[in-house]
């Protein structure tokens, strides 16, 4: 069942529907479904778009778990297909128009790997 999401991150408050958090003692992962039939080969050829709502995700996240590595990943329902995203392409930056992509609906997101901030 997906799970909702809602944060204050950089003064910018985060909503948002997860399709799967994983959530331990020391890590969380959070993996968005994608249903496109001709998924990207890696990290490198997904839509800005959608790495502006996973960093979006994985910075709120930080913020509902603090002191937790944050992980992010797509699952490419058609192919099957799993792509982790870098620490660097969940940077910061691309947070302010993160928050404009969720509020036009999209809710989808991918996988990655990103220390939360202290």
């Amino acid at each position: 069942a997906e799970v909702s999401l809602a944060a204050t991150v950089s003064g910018q408050v985060v909503t948002g529907k997860l399709d799967r958090l994983c959530v331990s003692e020391d890590a969380v992962l959070v993996v968005d479904y994608k249903t496109t039939r001709r998924p990207p080969a890696d990290p490198a050829g997904v839509p800005k778009a959608t790495l502006q709502q996973m960093s979006a995700y994985a910075h709120a996240l930080a913020v509902i778990y603090p002191g937790r590595r944050i992980s992010a990943a797509l699952l490419y329902t058609h192919t099957p297909q799993l792509i982790a995203l870098p620490d660097t392409l969940l940077a910061p930056p691309t947070l302010r128009n993160a928050a404009a992509s969720l509020d036009t609906g999209s809710t989808k997101r991918r996988h990655a790997a990103w220390p939360p901030r202290p």
